[in-house]
């Protein structure tokens, strides 16, 4: 049940065949101009000037081919670094795992009818995957199922729930929709009360209290009450002519998050679990039906870094922890730092307490980060899959609402968490020479603020 798309391999091609000719550029490009020199270090300047001292700015700039820094401030200063923290973890699980992996669901049944699925910590795993795992059971013959062994036990102490937003669900070996609950509204006529619906199975409690109102306009409001059990409260309007609108809730409760729902679909489907569901590892004696292979790593890492998934970011870090058929997220850590050290990046005064950048003890220096990007621009065999899952100015993920004159050669990572803009990536400027470029902002910057400076900066270096 491999996922294959050929026009991602035909992008891929061509990522690779652009990417050699970075490795292969043998004109030796003049270095940054005084002038940019001067204009970055105005920008700069004025940012300080602007929000004080209470406010710190980490820049490293290198060239692609010859590795020296160009530019730079505070580049061996320690910074809350937010989501481009990722890189670390998409470029050591390149380099230890491959574009090419895939993680593997295992199905299983025993004499006495108990099915089994055993998560392999896939993070792509939705309600449309568990509709395809419900097919292949009964494609293998199977006709009843006694009861139902959810098997989350890969993972060792799970990374608990630390919010309710979606990029704090929790992380799990077996998870569905990202251990996160999708609030679908659809409007009805003008005056009348919206639809409000949750996915099959899903027992959250719902208050709505959602208008329909004439035009397009919408204006909707999620919250979760305080309460032992999951309730959502939804507010607002949304407009007739307006199309539907999905919002999203971590999951309080993982585990019976994804029970109800894969014992609702196997209820739909005729083969109702009699003894209901639990949770436990696989019993003695059970035969593998199948296992079902999520699509490459390759795919997955394009939507861990446009759209920055802080779910697939720790999915990683526990598989990169993995040592026989536990996994550790703190062995996973431990890995990345390995990595990093084993190829020339010291790993002094790094800090890791996550792999997506959420955690405000994290830290890191923007020469760090530089050096990861340098090391993966250099290495054909991942550079293609690392650079592709990049958002680009204007056109994708993160920054497709961020437009910028020759933003179209720029390959970007963005990060924000309160207090913390950054963006790191590569860009080709006028003259066609290559940089890698962190830019980190740290304090209190309003983030409009901190994208005018970081678009600034870009814009300076794309036109020297």
């Amino acid at each position: 049940m491999k996922t294959y798309n050929s026009e991602r391999s035909s992008l891929r091609d061509s990522l690779r065949k652009f990417c050699a000719s970075i490795l292969l550029v043998l004109v030796i490009i003049p270095s940054v101009s005084e002038g940019a020199d001067r204009e970055l270090s105005t920008i700069l300047a004025n940012a300080e000037r602007q929000f004080g001292k209470g406010s710190r700015f980490g820049i490293s700039v290198r060239d692609m081919k010859s590795g020296e820094e160009v530019f730079s401030n505070l580049p061996s200063e320690q910074f809350l670094p937010a989501s481009v923290l990722k890189l670390f973890a998409t470029y050591v699980a390149l380099k230890e795992l491959g574009g090419n992996y895939t993680f593997k669901t295992t199905v299983a049944v025993d004499p006495a009818g108990v099915l089994s699925i055993r998560g392999g910590g896939d993070p792509t795993l939705r309600s449309e995957e568990g509709w395809e795992i419900i097919d292949e059971v009964r494609r293998s013959g199977v006709k009843r199922v006694k009861e139902l062994v959810l098997d989350d036990t890969r993972f060792l102490d799970p990374y608990p729930r630390r919010g309710p937003n979606p990029y704090e669900a929790a992380q799990s070996a077996l998870s569905f929709n990202q251990n996160s609950v999708a609030v679908k509204i659809y409007p009805t006529r003008n005056g009348s009360p919206a639809v409000v619906t949750l996915p099959p199975g899903v027992r959250s409690e719902l208050t709505v209290k959602v208008q329909t109102v004439g035009g397009k306009r919408t204006q909707i409001n999620l919250a979760e009450a305080d309460s032992p059990t999951q309730k959502f409260i939804v507010s607002g309007t949304i407009g007739e002519d307006a199309p539907g609108v999905t919002l999203y809730n971590s999951a309080s409760d993982a585990r019976d998050n994804a029970g109800e729902i894969l014992t609702e679909m196997f209820k739909r489907s005729g083969l109702t679990p009699e003894l209901g569901y639990r949770f436990g590892p696989v019993p003695s004696g059970s035969r593998t039906l199948f296992a079902r292979e999520s699509k490459d790593l390759s795919f997955i890492l394009a939507d861990l870094n446009r759209y920055s998934s802080n779910f697939i970011a720790n999915q990683l870090v526990y598989t990169l922890g993995c040592e026989g058929e536990r996994c550790s997220f703190e062995r996973g850590l431990e890995r990345i730092l390995d990595r990093l050290r084993r190829d020339g990046i010291s790993p002094a005064g790094i800090v890791l307490d996550d792999g997506s950048g959420l955690s405000r003890k994290n830290r890191v220096s923007p020469e760090q980060l530089s050096q990861v990007l340098l090391l993966a621009s250099r290495d054909l065999s991942i550079f293609p899959d690392f650079i592709s899952s990049f958002s680009r100015y204007g056109l994708t993920g993160t920054m497709k609402s961020r437009p910028l004159a020759g933003g179209e050669r720029v390959w970007a990572k963005t990060g924000t968490i309160n207090g913390v803009s950054s963006l790191a990536g590569y860009l080709q400027s006028t003259t066609g020479r290559r940089l890698a470029f962190v830019i980190i902002s740290n304090g209190s910057i309003p983030k409009p603020d901190a994208i005018q400076l970081e678009d600034g900066i870009v814009s300076a270096l794309l036109q020297r």
